[in-house]
């Protein structure tokens, strides 16, 4: 069909497909707000690009959100789907969004799909939006990947260890679920 995603064929190991988002939370403290984000372009060869940013401090979260907003707005309306660990992971983001005091947030023009959803769908494996997202469950995942994550003073290779993660899981079950389901749910 016309105009139809090709999700699992015909890969150009130039062009994005996906958005690969994580986002990184304080580990033990009260108030809940995102500490760090990274993002992925990626396709089913690799991942074309990667960015992220961490603060350290509650105060500077505003400034973080704008960062991501930034990041993603030159993919909007580009067919680009961001795929999520879980849903709460895009709870997480909309509800900082919407007590920020920017004015212009608007996550319209791309499609969403949590991993976890087609894990728990598909594969009848339950995930908890606060647990691990996936443990040894399957192949070739060596550590959980969870919705949120403290990642610390961590250098660059070990920030993109997680969108990684993220990306290599999705390419497992991108070929055993139903290739309409790939494309994810406006947001």
């Amino acid at each position: 069909m016309l105009g139809e995603k090709q999700w699992f064929a015909e890969p150009d190991d130039s062009v994005g497909s996906w958005l690969l988002l994580v986002l990184e939370t304080p580990s033990q403290e009260e108030e809940t707000y995102i500490s760090g984000w990274q993002v992925g372009l990626a396709n089913t060869q690799n991942i074309l690009q990667f960015e992220s940013m961490e603060i350290g401090s509650p105060m500077r979260e505003t400034e973080l959100l704008s960062a991501l907003l930034d990041e993603l707005r030159p993919h909007r309306r580009s067919d680009l789907t961001i795929i999520t660990p879980t849903e709460h992971t895009l709870h997480l983001l909309r509800s900082r969004l919407l007590v920020s005091p920017i004015t212009s947030a608007t996550l319209r023009g791309f499609d969403h799909l949590s991993t976890a959803k087609l894990v728990e769908q598909y594969f009848m494996i339950q995930i908890d939006a606060d647990d691990h997202f996936l443990s040894s469950d399957l192949p070739n995942s060596d550590q959980p990947l969870q919705s949120t994550c403290s990642l610390g003073d961590l250098d660059v290779a070990e920030h993109q260890a997680a969108v990684e993660q993220l990306w290599g899981i999705f390419i497992q079950l991108g070929p055993l679920v139903p290739r309409r389901l790939l494309i994810g749910s406006p947001l």
